[in-house]
């Protein structure tokens, strides 16, 4: 007789059951009745004529793969839905100060603003082309100063190529700013013209709550 769900759940109730595999689960009935099909009719047809019909089903075999083919979907599912089963939904955003700048002429930097959800920055970035562009003296994130000692940083340190420059500042809330100040040195890169307008920018990015 060729072995199918019903047969090797008879075999070890127990197990099965606690796997999912019988009809009294949720899971039985979503995942299992598919697996159930698929092994009587098409994997159990393969089994009896390479083994024989008086062969014993190997029950952990076949628990193993009913965990596999779970865990393979659960994976390729949490691609899409990365925070389901969770009761706390979490991204990675980034949150984004600018401050207007005029190339050649040096000027103040205060860049402020407010998240829009709970969040935690771990990277900062900036779009500091070279070094002694641009310097920062103050990054004040929930009221604590995160640039410590009295000194200033150069924001090429954070320039995007830049490496183990992982940060891990206070987490904010909507009602917490976060603010930078520093100074503009006038420098104006290859390929700009003095008189030009633009802006430095400083990002953020971190884990942070889906909504506010």
């Amino acid at each position: 007789m060729k072995p199918n769900a019903k047969l090797l759940a008879g075999r070890d109730p127990a197990v099965f059951a606690a796997l999912g595999l019988t009809s009294e689960s949720t899971f039985g009935n979503e995942f299992g009745a598919d697996f159930g099909a698929d092994f009587g009719d098409d994997y159990g047809a393969d089994f009896g004529d390479d083994v024989g019909a008086e062969a014993p089903v190997n029950a952990q075999a076949v628990v193993r793969q009913a965990m596999a083919a779970r865990q393979k979907g659960a994976k390729r599912g949490s691609l899409l839905r990365p925070n389901a089963g969770s009761s706390i939904k979490v991204e990675r955003y980034t949150m984004a100060l600018s401050n207007p700048i005029v190339f050649g002429a040096a000027s103040a930097l205060n860049l402020a603003g407010n998240p829009d959800t709970e969040f935690r920055p771990q990277r900062i970035v900036t779009n500091a082309p070279c070094s002694m562009f641009a310097t920062l003296v103050q990054l004040q994130a929930a009221n604590v100063n995160v640039i410590s000692g009295g000194g200033s940083v150069d924001a090429y340190n954070w320039n995007p190529n830049s490496v183990g420059q992982m940060m891990d500042l206070p987490t904010l809330t909507p009602a917490n700013r976060v603010r930078a100040l520093g100074t503009y040195s006038g420098y104006t890169p290859p390929g700009f013209v003095v008189g030009a307008t633009t802006e430095f920018s400083l990002q953020l990015t971190g884990p942070a709550s889906v909504v506010g």
